[in-house]
């Protein structure tokens, strides 16, 4: 599966904000510490692009998370490849039982990185308002906790008035 799409390029939405449209979208979030990627979509071959994309865009820049917004495949599908190369995941807590079963599900016919290496996860369980950053590019996650978007985060950027939904 390509990274992006050909006729939609990446787009700087904010200063440090980068929308990478997709099949799948992400979205990278310059720090003062380091890059946040929202979204870890599909498998972990997509995810193991994002993050070449990543130290493409920002080569001295440390990823200091992933951020996933809802139970769906295409929010966590690639969460695997982030655990793997040590990149503390972000999701909801009523999300951690799906998120556990996929970080230990075998992967014997295609084995991906998280399989042949092995780690422990870090997993930072959301229940609440969190804050991830400072400064211009502070992230806040709200779970939503509503009768259809009970298993969903979103993400506001407060300085610029920005709301990422799932």
């Amino acid at each position: 599966i390509p990274l992006g799409l050909p006729n939609r390029p990446a787009r700087e939405i904010a200063p440090g904000v980068i929308k990478l449209p997709g099949r799948w979208d992400v979205a990278y979030v310059k720090q003062k510490d380091g890059i946040v990627i929202i979204e870890a979509p599909i498998s972990s071959g997509y995810s193991a692009k994002v993050l070449k994309e990543a130290k493409r865009r920002f080569p001295n820049e440390k990823i200091k998370g992933v951020i996933t917004t809802s139970d769906a495949f295409p929010h966590i599908g690639g969460i695997r490849q982030y655990v793997a190369e040590a990149i503390p995941v972000y999701a909801l807590d009523l999300n951690r039982p799906i998120v556990e079963r996929l970080l230990a599900a075998r992967h014997t016919s295609e084995p991906d990185l998280l399989q042949t290496k092995p780690r422990k996860p870090d997993l930072k369980i959301i229940s609440r308002k969190t804050t991830i950053g400072d400064g211009a590019n502070r992230l806040e996650l709200y779970p939503i906790r509503s009768e259809t978007g009970e298993r969903m985060l979103m993400i506001y950027f407060p300085e610029h008035k920005l709301l990422y939904g799932s």
